[in-house]
């Protein structure tokens, strides 16, 4: 089978949650074997700064990257003319048996048919945004398949996108390629270096957002350093994000425990590991997630996981988690339920690593493959 892969979200120098999604799936998927793969995507992003296609190359000599030049004055409109003319010719040239996004992009015409990728529909569901995007729209008509990453965005899809279960398969995320556990001797270079204490920090993974509710966090925090409770525990925060920009940094830089926080970009995955394996928790304070990557990662590297009580983190985490409302005094009480309870946190670890044990590329990947061989 000749199947052609969006290569866009392979070709970022710095990955991020959809991007570690696409190597994750496509690595498996080269390890597997058995298809030959064209790796598509538009030439202009060869002038991106962020262009890298080594990840790409790596994948083996089944994999060929393949650029079509496709011109637009505006980039919406580039995007549409990729969809609906140049990516389903360039699918027709290559002999394509099938076509699979691991991301919201592909053919809105044609004959060849495949599958994308829907990663979240939070801001809808939430109501932030008053309907998904057009583009999303009509890729959901158009698709034969739809991946969802996790069973409560596939009933997202159902309600907003109306698009019938028999069309969607939930094909779960891992952990991003480098995350692993950490012993103690390989941690302390980092946590002497950052200045933390290894078992007395809070761990928060992602960019500041609507959904992040990291002010909650940080005013339940303030709250117990001003009673004189917890008063070496830290909180880590680590995004892309350049954080002196971020409300939170304002938040936190108004009040009179500054030095408690920690603000960390660029982190490699392997730096990442050992935060995840020397935190005394991560802690997710989210109203909506797709997936939640960093309760999966959490748990590879054994760390217990305070998060949300959303259905999405119920169902990746399961039983290996500490739930909380969405409360200052509520996740203030939990974060000393953490603290003190070293055999509460200890069974959060035993159950994190059963629990983590779903989430394998290789299982994913082939789900993908059984797709795609039935849309062919």
């Amino acid at each position: 089978m000749r199947i052609a892969v969006d290569a866009v979200p392979l070709l970022h120098r710095r990955p991020t949650g959809i991007q570690n999604h696409a190597r994750g799936i496509c690595q498996a998927l080269a390890k597997i074997g058995g298809h030959e793969y064209a790796l598509v995507y538009e030439q202009s992003l060869q002038r991106w700064e962020e262009f890298d296609d080594s990840f790409a190359r790596s994948l083996g000599p089944a994999w060929t990257l393949t650029a079509a030049a496709s011109p637009g004055p505006t980039a919406a409109l580039a995007r549409r003319i990729w969809e609906g003319w140049t990516l389903p010719r360039l699918l027709r040239r290559l002999g394509t048996d099938v076509y699979y996004s691991p991301t919201t992009r592909g053919p809105t015409r044609g004959r060849v048919g495949g599958a994308v990728t829907i990663h979240d529909l939070a801001q809808e569901a939430a109501g932030v945004v008053s309907a998904p995007p057009a583009a999303v729209v009509r890729l959901a008509r158009r698709s034969r398949g739809i991946f969802a990453v996790s069973d409560a965005t596939a009933r997202d899809i159902q309600r907003l996108l109306h698009v019938g279960p028999e069309r969607i398969a939930t094909i779960y995320n891992g952990p991003a390629m480098g995350i692993a556990r950490r012993d103690a001797e390989a941690c302390r270079p980092l946590c002497g270096q950052l200045g933390l204490a290894p078992g007395r920090f809070l761990l928060c993974v992602g960019d500041e957002n609507w959904r992040r509710r990291y002010d909650l966090l940080w005013q339940a925090m303030e709250a117990h350093w001003a009673a004189g409770r917890l008063a070496d525990v830290r909180v880590v925060f680590v995004g892309r994000q350049d954080w002196r920009e971020s409300n939170l940094s304002r938040l936190v830089g108004g009040g009179s425990h500054v030095d408690r926080a920690v603000f960390l970009s660029g982190v490699s995955d392997g730096d990442l590991s050992v935060l995840y394996s020397s935190a005394m928790a991560t802690v997710l304070p989210t109203e909506a997630e797709g997936f939640g990557m960093p309760a999966v990662e959490a748990m590879v590297c054994d760390c217990p996981v305070l998060c949300s009580d959303i259905p999405v983190l119920r169902e990746v985490a399961g039983e290996a988690a500490r739930y909380s409302p969405l409360a200052v005094e509520a996740l203030s009480q939990a974060v000393l339920a953490m603290e003190s309870d070293r055999s509460l946190r200890g069974e959060l670890v035993r159950m994190g690593r059963e629990q983590a044990k779903r989430y394998a590329w290789e299982e994913s990947a082939r789900r993908v493959l059984a797709t795609l061989e039935r849309l062919r």
